[in-house]
């Protein structure tokens, strides 16, 4: 398919209002902090302790997240935590010495900042909630962990899921590999952010018990899958992130149960079929569906209830409609792309109620006919491409506000462009 133009590259989802504030954490340790849990100290540790030699009550506590398995494998995460611990002298680390679930929170915390390679984050003699990455509430308790940027390359470890107070999971930009983990999803997880890592399989089971998760966002990975129908339970959704995975089958009609879903982002996966009515709520700000490449037939028209929508993207697919009226209902949209499909009819005059519009994008369609003058009404406009359809006529000084433009094309059209006009617009034509 033909490339749209850099300039036409969409906003990113932060453009978005945030719907979810990060905890503010530190990522340095401080000079003064005590010796940390290095790569290199670790494997020595376990080969003079290993996680058999914990004392009894703190092997009894891991043999309840972890498996004897994993604890036996001299290189997992799991093993080195243990052996950690066993190293860590300070009250800290002994379910004895502090209680059982401080204990597990610790343990985990550790076996997960060594998966993502941070073993400096993890201290010995430093209260957990001290460690880089990790954010507690008054009792101690973790509630939050927030780590960027990260070389680990192992696997997410279950044993997150024993943290009974864990709301908020960032790990982004990393090298977190295999599938993700169903014991994430628990009651009190809000907000789970896996973006831009090598997770692969499918999105687990039992999302449903996570029945107070606000935004899932495991954007940039190589997820498979459908979204299963189990999948609707999560009524509390706000933020729902797919883009840029392998995920396919069809989109489902239960998507319209999300009543509080305000960002819907599926863009680059391989989805078919055609786009459910049931794909917009009336709150709706954000929808990208766009470069599946295989979902085809009409554009629906009850995206038009969508009221709040700003962003709506359906480039790259095979949509073959002409433009539903109901379209011209949504006054808050600021990006409009349907780049690269087949659709088809004249561009209507109520193109020229959308007065917020600021990119709109209509190349390489089958539209025809002329350029409705309306458009001139939209005085906040900035980039406008309407380049390999059948429009003709002509553009004229004064006519169209396009020569005011930051980027304007027009080729593979048969319209008369003004030469005035082209030669501020940089346009040619036929």
């Amino acid at each position: 398919m033909s490339a749209e133009p850099s300039m036409s590259a969409q906003p990113s989802i932060s453009a978005v209002p945030t719907i979810s504030a990060e905890p503010s954490v530190s990522n340095e340790p401080t000079s003064s902090s005590p010796p940390s849990m290095t790569p290199s100290v670790a494997p020595s540790v376990l080969a003079e302790c290993g996680a058999d030699s914990l004392d009894t009550a703190g092997a009894i506590v891991i043999a309840t997240v972890t498996s004897a398995e994993d604890l036996a494998d001299p290189t997992s995460a799991q093993s080195l935590a243990a052996a950690f611990l066993q190293a860590d002298t300070s009250d800290l680390s002994s379910p004895e010495t502090t209680t059982t679930e401080l204990f597990l929170e610790r343990y985990a915390a550790a076996s997960f900042l060594i998966s993502a390679g941070l073993t400096d984050n993890a201290q010995a003699g430093v209260d957990t909630c001290s460690w880089t990455g990790i954010t507690c509430d008054t009792s101690d308790r973790v509630t939050a962990i927030v780590i960027d940027s990260f070389t680990g390359g192992s696997t997410l470890p279950s044993e997150l899921g024993s943290m009974e107070g864990l709301t908020q999971l960032f790990a982004t930009n990393g090298n977190f590999v295999g599938s993700v983990p169903d014991t994430l999803f628990t009651e009190t997880m809000t907000v789970i952010d896996l973006s831009n890592n090598a997770l692969n399989g499918s999105l687990p089971e039992n999302v449903c018990n996570a029945t107070g998760l606000v935004d899932l966002i495991v954007t940039g990975n190589d997820l498979t899958g459908n979204i299963a129908e189990n999948f609707f339970c999560l009524t509390t959704l706000e933020f729902l992130d797919l883009s840029s995975n392998s995920m396919s089958g069809e989109i489902p009609t239960q998507l319209g149960l999300l009543s509080n879903l305000l960002i819907l982002d599926l863009f680059d996966n391989f989805f078919s079929g055609q786009i459910p009515t049931e794909i917009v709520n009336p709150g709706m700000l954000y929808l990208d569906i766009s470069f599946q490449f295989d979902l085809f037939g009409a554009i629906p028209t009850e995206i038009g209830s969508a009221a709040s929508l700003t962003l709506l993207s359906l480039s790259q697919n095979f949509l073959d409609s002409a433009l539903p009226t109901e379209f011209f209902n949504l006054g808050a949209l600021t990006y409009l792309d349907l780049f690269d499909n087949a659709l088809s009819g004249t561009l209507p005059t109520q193109v020229g109620t959308l007065g917020s519009m600021q990119s709109l994008f209509l190349s390489f369609n089958s539209f025809e006919g002329t350029l409705p003058t309306e458009l001139g009404n939209l005085i906040n406009i900035a980039t406008f491409t309407a380049h390999g359809n059948l429009f003709n006529g002509s553009i004229t000084d004064g006519v169209h506000p396009f020569c005011d433009l930051s980027f304007v094309e027009f080729t593979l059209n048969c319209l008369l462009v003004s030469p005035n006009c082209a030669t501020q617009c940089f346009v040619t034509d036929v």
